[in-house]
């Protein structure tokens, strides 16, 4: 059997409402070289009876995980049964655009030497007052600057991000021991190594709803980025003039789930790494007053 070109990987948990779209959108694609692996993490939604009853066509395939695991654990499935040359990352409640897979295999053609693509991203925020915001993100870093993705990474699993797997399986896949962040400290590892192109159009569209937002949960952000500093501590030291959003992120997350102590920690650690670095001392002055 020939392999395809694109693995889709789409993690599901409870998202049934949302994921007959998803599917819908990747049947809809114009471009046919494909396979959809559905990584099921033990949803008691009905889920399971939904895809089982389709017919589906056999380029998609459905795996249940024996226990809830998360996004990371359940992507890593199926980055490791994927076999496309690359892999495209779709949230069981976001769609693509039709033309999502056909602009971005020209792009791969054209850009031989780029193992990671992204494009914009639509996201459609409902808001408590059953109005919808919609939000427009192209993140174009400079591809001349090698620290670019130290001072930001605006990309994720969840806005149009597409890898090349042999890239993936050689740095690695998720760290599944963080409880966010994951996408950040894999794009840590994979823009070392790697090169990017961004397609300047939008063909990604993102659903945010109500409720609890793991971006919002500071907790576990915080703990995201205490992991995060610990794994890459040597790198970011090495690179000081370019790694103080870490130790900024760290404390200001510390801060706003109620740890001053640990804000102030990464604060100082940061400081003591780059005192020259001004960004930290509006940060400080936030902290005591």
């Amino acid at each position: 059997m020939v392999a395809p070109f694109f693995s889709i990987i789409v993690p599901t948990f409870n998202r049934i409402e949302f994921l007959k779209d998803a599917i819908d959108s990747v049947l809809s694609q114009d471009f046919n070289d494909w396979e959809l692996i559905i990584i099921d993490d033990c949803s008691n939604d009905g889920t399971g009876d939904f895809l089982n009853q389709k017919n589906y066509d056999n380029r998609i395939k459905y795996i249940i995980n024996q226990n809830n695991i998360g996004a990371a654990g359940s992507r890593n499935i199926g980055i490791n049964l994927a076999k496309g040359k690359f892999i495209v990352f779709l949230d069981s409640d976001n769609i693509l655009d039709s033309e999502y897979l056909t602009k971005f295999k020209n792009s791969i053609k054209s850009e031989p030497y780029a193992q990671i693509f992204w494009c914009g991203v639509v996201r459609e925020i409902s808001l408590s007052n059953r109005k919808v915001l919609l939000e427009y993100h192209l993140w174009e870093p400079d591809p001349n600057d090698i620290f670019f993705y130290l001072k930001a990474i605006k990309t994720s699993t969840g806005r149009g991000l597409i890898i090349n797997r042999i890239s993936l399986l050689e740095v690695g896949l998720f760290d599944e021991s963080l409880p966010a962040a994951e996408d950040t400290e894999l794009l840590i590892r994979l823009f070392r190594v790697c090169r990017f192109f961004v397609i300047k159009e939008y063909l990604y569209f993102a659903k945010i709803h109500d409720g609890e937002r793991l971006s919002t949960n500071f907790k576990k952000q915080a703990q995201a980025y205490d992991l995060i500093i610990e794994k890459h501590s040597g790198f970011f030291k090495e690179n000081k003039k370019h790694s103080g959003r870490f130790y900024r992120k760290a404390a200001n997350y510390h801060f706003k789930s109620g740890s001053k102590v640990n804000a102030f920690k990464y604060i100082f650690s940061g400081i003591k790494i780059n005192c020259f670095d001004f960004k930290y001392y509006p940060y400080l002055i936030k902290f005591l007053f």
